[in-house]
């Protein structure tokens, strides 16, 4: 898990901090409601390092449906607003196909690269994988190598948490 989020100047952010049956869970936010980084399942203790300084302030509704899905619930976030402006351009692309990923599927780097329309960017693919700021919200974690393997995740409980969440999904 990585605190590297830096808000953006002139824009109040806030955090929640809430817990759910695999640990407890953060969502930073804008004074508009975008969602500017979610953090995976972890600590309390390590959760409030990186949302230190900020203001905590719940979001209506998210929280809930990130319990629900934590307890094993069918959650479609398709409507989270997701602040993304930041982010380059072709990851921003790669978010948005994922997104359409439905619950309980996978989909390797290779398809996701050829479903933006790159199928030699896997690698490239595998990069906004890992710079993700809106894990479970943007689903990385259905997202596996060509030879079935699991990969990488960027969560402190790595691969073992992404696995979780494949076998809870396709329940």
């Amino acid at each position: 898990m990585r605190r590297e989020y830096e808000p953006p100047q002139g824009v109040k952010v806030y955090a929640s901090v809430f817990k759910t049956r695999h640990g407890w869970c953060g969502i930073v936010y804008n004074e508009k409601g975008g969602i500017e980084r979610f953090y995976l399942p972890t600590s309390k203790s390590k959760l409030n390092k990186y949302v230190k300084g900020f203001v905590r302030k719940k979001i209506t509704g998210i929280e809930a449906r990130i319990c629900v899905y934590f307890n094993g619930g069918k959650i479609d976030f398709s409507g989270v607003e997701c602040a993304l402006d930041r982010c380059p351009p072709f990851h921003k692309k790669v978010y948005k196909k994922l997104m359409k990923v439905p619950y309980g599927k996978t989909v390797t780097y290779a398809e996701l690269a050829k479903m933006v329309g790159n199928p030699k960017a896997s690698r490239a693919v595998g990069s906004a994988m890992a710079k993700n700021p809106l894990p479970l919200i943007i689903p990385c974690h259905r997202v596996i190598k060509s030879n079935g393997e699991i990969g990488n995740f960027s969560s402190d409980r790595g691969p073992a948490l992404k696995c979780t969440m494949i076998n809870m999904e396709r329940r």
